[in-house]
C-alpha cells in the first residue's frame, strides 16, 4: 500500500504495467483540498476524490494485459503520515 498527499489535480499514468499486478494506494487531500485526478489512456474506472481538505480516499486496481482497471473507495480515516514512496505511475 501506497500513500501520497496531492496538491493539485493530476493525471495518472504507469510507467510500466506488468499484467497481474494489483495494489492499493491512499491518495490524502493536502489542507486546500479540492484536487481531482484524471487517468490517461488504457486506464478504466472512475477515480473520485474525496474533495474535503485532509481526507483521504483509497484507490485499488489490478493490471490486465493492456488495461488498468481501478476502483475508488473513502476513508472515514484522517491521517497526517503519508511517506514519500516511489511509485510504479507518473502523477503529474
Amino acid at each position: 500500500m501506497k500513500k501520497v498527499i496531492i496538491s493539485k489535480n493530476l493525471n495518472l499514468s504507469f510507467l510500466s504495467k506488468t499484467e497481474g499486478t494489483e495494489g492499493v494506494i491512499i491518495i490524502k487531500q493536502d489542507s486546500i483540498g479540492g484536487h481531482q485526478i484524471t487517468l490517461a489512456e488504457g486506464n478504466i474506472g472512475d477515480v473520485l476524490l474525496n474533495p474535503e481538505a485532509h481526507t483521504a480516499t483509497i484507490l485499488t486496481y489490478y493490471i490486465d494485459d493492456e488495461l488498468t482497471y481501478w476502483q475508488t473507495s473513502y476513508s472515514p480515516e484522517d491521517s497526517n503520515n503519508a511517506l514519500p514512496y516511489t511509485l510504479p505511475f507518473t502523477l503529474r
